[in-house]
């Protein structure tokens, strides 16, 4: 057999080896729906009229579940700064994974119920949509006193003699004052 036609074969195996591979592997791709990127939101915070104290928790539901995310910041929860929120910090509302059946984030449409602190007082609510950069100014009017801690806890003062004693204040909105006169 000559070079040429050892040559020829050579490039008939190739050329049908590569075919065979084409043939094997022409199934369809599967398509996967692909996430929405989250809706960010940023604006004013204000409680009573006022703004919010620094480090109010700022929540976004969806049915009833929080889905607020704050990348930046400790453990990923949103917080008042100078009386805003998304300023400082980026402020997302996570988008659902269609390719799963837990519920991540938010899908086209459904409602966000943003609320401060530990109130349940609704601070405004929007529509979920992903990749939107929206401007949303929060208020809530009530700050009602939740809890008073007293410090010290155990005193001992002696007759005739004062105590200086601490009251702080913690409120619906999350925030936290000195109440001591």
């Amino acid at each position: 057999m000559t070079r040429r036609a050892s040559l020829s074969i050579g490039f008939l195996g190739l050329l049908l080896g590569l075919i065979a591979f084409i043939l094997v592997d022409s199934s369809p791709p599967t398509a996967e729906a692909v996430p929405l990127p989250p809706a960010v939101f940023y604006g004013t915070v204000s409680v009573g009229g006022e703004p919010a104290g620094d480090g109010v928790e700022i929540k976004a539901k969806i049915g009833g579940v929080n889905y607020a995310f704050a990348p930046n910041q400790p453990a990923n929860v949103p917080r008042t700064v100078d009386g805003t929120y998304g300023q400082f910090s980026v402020f997302q509302v996570l988008a659902d994974d269609p390719d799963t059946s837990a519920k991540e984030g938010g899908k086209s449409g459904d409602t966000l119920v943003f609320s401060l602190g530990g109130s349940t007082e609704v601070a405004a609510t929007a529509t979920f949509t992903g990749g939107s950069v929206t401007e949303l100014n929060l208020s809530i009017v009530g700050t009602g006193l939740q809890t008073i801690a007293v410090t010290p806890l155990d005193p001992s003062t002696p007759v005739g003699r004062t105590q200086q004693f601490t009251a702080i204040g913690t409120f619906q909105n999350g925030s936290i004052q000195n109440l001591t006169n």
